[in-house]
């Protein structure tokens, strides 16, 4: 709707209207940037299943007496 508006008044380039599909494929066939959504969604189960806490408190208490 909005590259439509700026289209019709000239602000827009229908160039980059018809490459945008080409570069988004481009981008999620990077396997690098696809990781990026999957860590944050594991990172997100870990701190609500409380794992990440348990995981932290059970380095701490091995590594506690050696400090």
């Amino acid at each position: 709707m909005f590259a439509g508006i700026g289209m019709l008044l000239g602000e827009f380039n229908p160039v980059l209207h018809k490459a945008l599909p080409s570069r988004l494929y481009c981008v999620l066939n990077n396997p690098i940037l696809m990781a990026v959504p999957l860590f944050l969604f594991m990172g997100t189960v870990l701190e609500k299943s409380r794992v990440s806490r348990r995981l932290i408190r059970t380095c701490w208490m091995n590594t506690a007496p050696v400090m």
